[in-house]
């Protein structure tokens, strides 16, 4: 569950734009969100690529559980 709570801080980044300068503050949620849509690109396709966990990928990605050798 600890993982679910670090994805609502990156969607609270989308409301630092309150009182920070207006353009700097697009380019930082736009590089932030950038930055999370690599890490979430390249989680997505080692669960669903048999590369790295073979058959067991499909079920790492739904359970969110494996075990380790």
């Amino acid at each position: 569950m600890e993982m679910d709570a670090r994805t609502i801080h990156f969607h609270a980044v989308d409301t630092w734009t309150v009182d920070v300068e207006w353009i700097a503050s697009l380019d930082v949620i736009k590089f932030v969100n950038g930055c999370r849509n690599i890490a979430l690109g390249n989680l997505h396709w080692s669960l669903t690529t048999f590369r790295y966990l073979g058959d067991e990928g499909p079920k790492v990605k739904e359970t969110r559980m494996m075990k380790l050798p």
